[in-house]
């Protein structure tokens, strides 16, 4: 071997590789989730319990109901992850022809859109034409009448993904379903919560943004577990991902 081939080997052999362990990574963006929650309450108790209503800006900034804001982008964060460790798995899954490489492709693809929806609220788009449809006045629990095609959409990728589900081992599809029905539990069921509050009280207070927070952090720990569960699945199923630090190129 020649004096170049050998250090360049040498080089490889220590430069650190870095393994991205699923548990760690969960705990620390589920850690830093909870954190900002926690910092989005304590700024709605200085503004509804102590009057201030801004605060140099900070309020609104740590405000989870709010978009831009430090936890919208964290979410935005969030949701994206998934689009690119499902699209790094849909990949994989094209070059192996494995037969459910379609419906991987599909769910990076719609992780992308609801990363880019959970920035700029398009969702929100469709209350005004649903209002105007249903006429007369909604129900409280449909304040926020969007989460109507929200539901119908869930309930056709259930029966769509049903197989895929199946197909999957058995540990990743349990935290897969973990984590959809904590995401689900905040995305519908405390924003049905909060509209019938909404409905009654109006939202300029600090129990609705009590709800709020507890469902902006409920979506955010959802997206992490899913993030856990494709890490997790990654590692059982390719080893893993790691990272070379340090290497420069030949």
């Amino acid at each position: 071997m020649s004096p170049t081939r050998l250090t360049q080997s040498m080089q490889r052999e220590t430069t650190p590789i870095v393994p991205l362990k699923a548990r760690n990574i969960a705990l620390a963006l589920g850690g830093f989730a909870l954190l900002l929650a926690l910092i989005s309450l304590s700024a709605q108790l200085i503004k509804y319990v102590g009057g201030v209503e801004k605060a140099y800006g900070m309020i609104p900034t740590m405000d989870v109901d709010r978009e831009p804001s430090a936890p919208t982008m964290y979410s935005v964060l969030l949701l994206f992850m998934p689009a690119l460790l499902l699209g790094a798995i849909a990949i994989l899954k094209i070059k192996e022809k494995d037969r459910f490489r379609r419906h991987w492709i599909i769910l990076a693809l719609g992780f992308c859109y609801m990363a880019f929806d959970e920035g700029a609220s398009i969702h929100e788009l469709v209350v005004v034409p649903i209002r105007r449809l249903v006429g007369g006045e909604l129900p409280g629990f449909l304040t926020f009448v969007w989460i109507v095609p929200g539901m119908a959409i869930v309930a056709i990728l259930a029966v769509a993904y049903f197989r895929f589900m199946r197909a999957l081992p058995r540990q990743t599809a349990q935290r897969v379903i973990m984590a959809g029905g904590v995401y689900l539990s905040g995305l519908i069921a405390m924003e049905m919560v909060g509209g019938v509050y909404a409905h009654e009280f109006g939202i300029k207070n600090l129990t609705y943004n009590l709800i709020v927070t507890n469902e902006e952090l409920l979506e955010m720990e959802g997206s992490v577990l899913f993030v856990y569960a494709l890490l997790d699945y990654i590692e059982r199923t390719w080893g893993g991902i790691r990272i070379r630090i340090g290497e420069k190129p030949s």
